[in-house]
């Protein structure tokens, strides 16, 4: 990527919805070394499908407690956000890999 694509960003996610109960988000401070993790970002998501229905105003709290609670220790750029609003967990492969939806 750095002999081809010297501006682009290496972005990653980690693969899991962030709860309340999330692991250390800096265990994830291993996978690049300190003197090459140029354009290194991770991406994290907040999945809403998974937990109970709340209020708005509890539900962009929890968000930011959350989120900030859980990376401030990542030392890579982090972008959060959604690509989808993910409310139900109905949509197909939501769930895993040729999942049905409905998990």
């Amino acid at each position: 990527m750095k002999l081809y694509a010297p501006k682009a960003q290496f972005v990653f996610h980690n693969a899991l919805p962030i709860t309340k109960h999330t692991e250390n988000w800096s265990n994830w401070n291993d996978m690049f070394p300190d003197d090459d993790m140029e354009n290194v970002v991770m991406d994290m998501h907040f999945y809403q499908a998974w937990s109970e229905p709340e209020t708005v105003e509890a539900s962009c709290t929890d968000y930011h407690e959350t989120m900030a609670a859980n990376v401030k220790d990542v030392k890579y750029p982090i972008w959060v956000g959604e690509w989808s609003l993910a409310t139900d967990t109905c949509a197909f492969w939501l769930g895993g890999f040729n999942s049905g939806g409905g998990d």
